[in-house]
């Protein structure tokens, strides 16, 4: 076992999400992988092992499995070429409980990410939703993994949102992704993710969100590719492509340390 801790879309440590990556020679039992995954205490930890020349890949945050995360796979195909698994250039498939993932590592050091795109179901804005985002919200939709996507009037109102995340549990919102158009040099929208339901109050900087705003925005301000920039506390930039219904998510990451497992 490898076990590596990560930081995903960021051009130095402690910027971007950090993630758990634990790689294994075979696939290990559900419940030893949640209890490493609370022991890291990360927004997100992937576990990868070999599959029929490719990989399998799960997710777990600190109390749940999840069937798909951005920035953990991201995570995984750096140390997957940063141990020699892959090279430069070369497509991995991963295996996830959300179908097939395809990924690689560019010449530049950004590493691609192939994921569906998500639809997005245009919905009533809930009475109490404003109130406990302290923001106010003129666009609302359902999407899909539980995800909902508000709109927000600018990116003030997104940078300054201060969600009160029990009320949000409490009218039956875990997964919220809340974004808007920037003014921002080089950058055409920001977002935020706020993640009660699964244990993240606040998720740093969210690969998967991309699979419903990428489309959004593409839509919205007529372009094939978007600078993104996630405006949590830690920050983080990435680029999105739609393409047919799938999209492009390109980053960066930077190895923060390998961690030494206690044997049994």
């Amino acid at each position: 076992m490898q076990l590596f801790h990560v930081d995903a879309f960021a051009l130095q440590p402690f910027e971007g999400n950090p993630a758990g990556v634990c790689i294994l020679n075979a696939e290990p039992v559900a419940a030893w992988m949640q209890s490493v995954a609370s022991e890291l205490n990360l927004s997100e930890t992937a576990f990868c092992w070999p599959h029929n020349n490719n990989w399998q890949i799960r997710f777990y945050t600190p109390i749940a499995e999840i069937p798909l995360c951005g920035h953990a796979t991201l995570s995984a195909v750096f140390c997957l070429n940063h141990i020699g698994q892959i090279a430069v250039g070369e497509m991995v498939l991963l295996h996830s409980k959300f179908g097939i993932l395809s990924a690689w590592v560019e010449d530049d050091g950004g590493i691609v990410l192939d994921f569906p795109q998500f639809s997005l179901v245009p919905a009533v804005i809930p009475p109490e939703l404003e109130v406990a985002l302290n923001t106010p919200v003129k666009e609302y939709y359902n999407t899909e993994q539980n995800w909902v996507v508000a709109i927000a009037p600018s990116e003030e109102y997104v940078e300054n949102a201060k969600p009160d995340f029990s009320l949000l549990l409490q009218i039956g919102i875990g997964q919220i992704i809340l974004s808007a158009i920037s003014k921002k040099e080089g950058v055409d929208y920001v977002n935020r993710c706020f993640v009660p339901a699964l244990g993240i109050n606040e998720d740093p900087v969210t690969g998967s969100a991309q699979c419903a705003l990428g489309p959004y925005w593409a839509g919205r301000l007529c372009k094939e590719t978007l600078n993104v920039f996630q405006a949590s506390v830690r920050t983080g930039y990435l680029q999105v492509k739609p393409t047919g219904n799938r999209i492009l998510i390109k980053g960066r990451a930077v190895l923060v340390f390998n961690l030494i497992p206690v044997k049994n």
